[in-house]
């Protein structure tokens, strides 16, 4: 199912620039503040998903600004991702009911 899934065009073109934001993302915030891989990833993660924990903040101006044009880009694509993603499978999953 989830192969299937991945293999919708727009889904795996989402897939594939999620993965790459969150990559994007960790490489910059360890550079920036000096946080190992994980830290990054974390912040990365919960930033994306908008639950921003508070153990870890950013501290510098250029950190600050990148970090909220990052929300801006990265939060959206999620959400669109997501949406994209519970599409298929809902089309994939009435197409199967539809058929028996």
């Amino acid at each position: 199912m989830v192969l299937a899934v991945l293999r919708h065009k727009r889904v795996g073109f989402l897939f594939v620039f999620t993965v790459v934001m969150l990559g994007l993302g960790t490489a910059m915030f360890s550079a920036l503040e000096g946080w190992s891989a994980i830290d990054a990833f974390y912040f990365t993660v919960s930033t994306m998903t908008t639950v921003g924990f508070g153990d870890l903040t950013v501290t510098s101006d250029l950190a600050k600004l990148l970090s909220s044009v990052y929300m801006i880009l990265s939060v959206p694509l999620l959400l669109i991702a997501i949406e994209f993603t519970v599409e298929v499978m809902y089309g994939n999953i009435h197409t199967k009911r539809k058929g028996k």
